[in-house]
Formats: C-alpha cells, structure tokens, sequence
C-alpha cells in the first residue's frame, strides 16, 4: 500500500478462520470470523492467507506450512522502530532504533544502512547506530533502507521516508 499512513482493511469472514500474514510471518488470529480489520503499516504491505480455524502453523526446514500445506518460507527480519514513523526528521544527533533477526539455524551476519544513495553502515548486525554525522547530505526527504543477510544468504529489507536537516 503505498500511503505515507497507516491504514486498516476490513476482511469479512463467512466462516471462522485461522489469518497469516505471509509478509510478517505472524499468525494475526486464530478462530475469527465476521468483521476482521488488518492494519496495513505505512508504504508496507500485507498478505493474508485465509486457514482452517483450527490450523496449526508451524515452521521446520526454513518452511512455514499450516496442516502439512507449504505456506511461505522462513526469512531473516529487520524492522525499524525509530523513526517510526514515515518523515519524521533525522539530524546529527539522531539515533537510529533497528531490531534484527535470524533463523535458527542461520544466524545474520551483515547489516548495511542507506539513507537515499549514502551508504551510512556496513558491517555486523546493530540494534542501534548514531548518526554523529549524517554524509554530507543535502537537506531533504530520502528513503532510509535497512538491510540484512544471514550466513546463507537471506536477506530481509526495511524502509521508510525519513526526513534529514
């Protein structure tokens, strides 16, 4: 959805249902059924797969399935939690807040953060980085971009519109 905001959409269930969101890789609900509203975080996206009430999804092998039926695969995770929110500013004295995760079995081992074309960090996974000095960068509204990778080559991607003075 490519809104600056988030939004919410509303699901009508005909019958209960088990949602996952092959996206997040979270179970939204289990046993739902009527009027169901999904949010839709800002300039992100969801896809919902409608399961059985009384589904069981579980993840093995780098595959997540509901009842034995492939549903997507398992992938690394990186979200960021500040800013949080799209436009907001970014100065010198501004700290990024990420938060990162691999597979069980397959650890993350690079992390890489850009803000419009400027590579800012590379290197191992952090859960936090300050932004002593922003590169040389023109005032303006950028895509600040997170990107990690596990041992085997997963990679996950997180972004938002970011503001830099």
């Amino acid at each position: 959805h490519p809104y600056p905001n988030a939004r919410e959409v509303t699901l009508e269930l005909t019958r209960p249902a088990t949602l996952y969101n092959t996206v997040t890789g979270e179970v939204v609900g289990e046993n739902l059924s009527g009027s169901q509203k999904i949010s839709l975080p800002a300039e992100g996206a969801a896809v919902i797969a409608l399961l059985p009430a009384d589904a069981s999804v579980t993840a093995e092998n780098g595959r997540v399935s509901a009842d034995g039926q492939f549903l997507a695969l398992q992938k690394p995770a990186v979200d960021i939690l500040s800013p949080a929110e799209p436009k907001q500013t970014l100065t010198a004295k501004s700290v990024l807040e990420l938060e990162a995760e691999g597979l069980p079995d397959d650890a993350l081992t690079y992390m890489a953060v850009r803000i419009g074309d400027e590579l800012i960090y590379e290197g191992d996974p952090l859960t936090s980085l300050a932004l002593d000095d922003i590169p040389s960068m023109r005032a303006g509204v950028y895509n600040l971009q997170v990107k990690v990778r596990t041992a085997s080559g997963l990679t996950d991607t997180a972004s938002i519109r970011v503001r830099v003075l």
